[in-house]
């Protein structure tokens, strides 16, 4: 859905330039080029994806793991949605197929009814076209290197030469490659209404520069002006499969008439072409997946099934801490850094007041409430008066780590300490000083 969406708005996007910029410019095959390729660029600029700055992702990962450690318990998750019974994806799945087949049915039968007429009707080489005489009048019209054309008007020298020249233009030009590739995308694409904006574009263009080559030949405007109005108002009504073949008589007669006479300024064609460039990139940048909302999503969902996780974990721990709490008894020291090493004193619970002590970077040290200890040699003795406790203190870089082992609710302590900074600790982590 997501591309089917950027699809849509790119289409929309360049055919809205093309009308801007380019429509009323005579810059015929010009405009043919931008039409298919605009066209194309529109169902591959979705599928691009721009990377972004990997640094950006590290920052957005910190943040929200931050605020994951931080808010884990204040955090609930939304409840998943209840599936619907109703199977939606299925359903336009299948419309879509329903209308594509349809469509791609009417393209092929209108594709076989103009081949079986070159095989029933008379033909006759005209140029590097050849000419299909029809038995049922309608108008004349193109198909690849076939020109249809009345038998009877054509035979009776009723049908003007300008407008068979118009036809070979169109077969010359090869229009009707473009008409078969925008009908197949009308056919895969149909549920996007702007593909019926570039067909009208691509068709009525051809027609632009069949009339062209048509004047670039015969250099008289007037008279042609003339055969298209009369001919219009002649064949009016007439039957044609228009949809993939290139007629005379095509709709807009008025807009022709118009571009038969138009001028436009070098300067601002080349302006206008040239200013084609940055709207391009911008499409791309609008269009385009971009890397880091995807990383972005993928880092949401990871954090959330990391919540997920944490808050099964927590609410087990949770039970375990309050059982543990009712067992745990009253301590407290303070932890001083000094210039030489560590400082602690006793509030409550040891046996011990002061300690003082220099340890290297990364190296632990026991303390229970007898004082310095081992961990491999704990000692035996039981006092009631004293709380019994065991922790080991690092220094790091960055401050101090404690590790709680016994007597403590915490397991994990870590803060960071200015020099001759304190910080009290109790048996249930940080406290106050006082």
């Amino acid at each position: 859905m997501d591309y089917i969406i950027r699809f849509v708005l790119c289409s929309g996007f360049f055919i809205a330039i093309y009308y801007a910029f380019f429509y009323s410019e005579k810059m015929f095959l010009f405009n043919r080029y931008y039409l298919l390729l605009s066209l194309l660029a529109s169902l591959i600029i979705p599928v691009l994806t721009i990377e972004s700055n990997p640094a950006i992702i590290d920052h957005v990962e910190s943040v929200v793991l931050l605020n994951t450690q931080q808010g884990v318990n204040a955090i609930e998750l939304p409840d998943t949605p209840k599936s619907s019974n109703i199977p939606w994806e299925s359903i336009l799945l299948g419309l879509y197929g329903i209308v594509s087949l349809t469509l791609l049915f009417r393209f092929m039968a209108l594709n076989w009814i103009l081949l079986n007429k070159t095989k029933r009707c008379n033909l006759e080489l005209f140029h590097k076209a050849i000419l299909v005489l029809t038995e049922v009048s309608s108008p004349p019209h193109s198909y690849f290197r076939y020109i249809f054309i009345t038998k009877q008007d054509y035979e009776n020298g009723l049908i003007d030469q300008k407008i068979i020249d118009h036809e070979l233009a169109h077969v010359m030009q090869k229009h009707s490659l473009d008409i078969l590739l925008i009908e197949l995308l009308v056919v895969l694409t149909w549920f996007n209404p702007i593909i019926y904006f570039y067909r009208n574009a691509i068709r009525l263009n051809h027609e632009f520069l069949a009339d062209e080559a048509v004047i670039q030949k015969s250099k008289n405007i007037s008279s042609y002006k003339q055969l298209i109005v009369n001919h219009s108002a002649y064949v009016n009504g007439l039957s044609t499969n228009s949809s993939i073949s290139s007629s005379f008589n095509y709709l807009n007669t008025k807009k022709r008439l118009t571009m038969l006479n138009a001028n436009s300024i070098a300067r601002i064609v080349l302006f206008k072409k040239i200013s084609l460039v940055p709207l391009i990139v911008i499409s791309v940048f609008l269009f385009s997946q971009k890397s880091i909302a995807q990383n972005l999503e993928n880092i949401v969902v990871s954090q959330q099934n990391e919540i997920s996780t944490l808050q099964d974990e927590s609410e087990e721990e949770l039970g375990e801490t309050q059982e543990k709490k009712i067992d745990l008894k009253d301590f407290k020291v303070i932890v001083e850094k000094t210039e030489n090493g560590i400082k602690m004193q006793s509030v409550q619970g040891s046996a011990w007041t002061d300690l003082m002590f220099s340890i290297n970077n990364d190296q632990p040290q026991a303390i229970n409430e007898y004082g310095m200890t081992e961990l491999d040699k704990r000692s035996s003795k039981k006092d009631s008066n004293l709380t019994p406790f065991l922790f080991t203190i690092t220094k790091t870089e960055n401050g101090i780590v404690l590790k709680g082992i016994e007597g403590t609710a915490w397991t994990d302590l870590s803060f960071s300490l200015q020099e001759n900074g304190k910080q009290a600790i109790d048996q249930f982590g940080m406290t106050k000083l006082n």
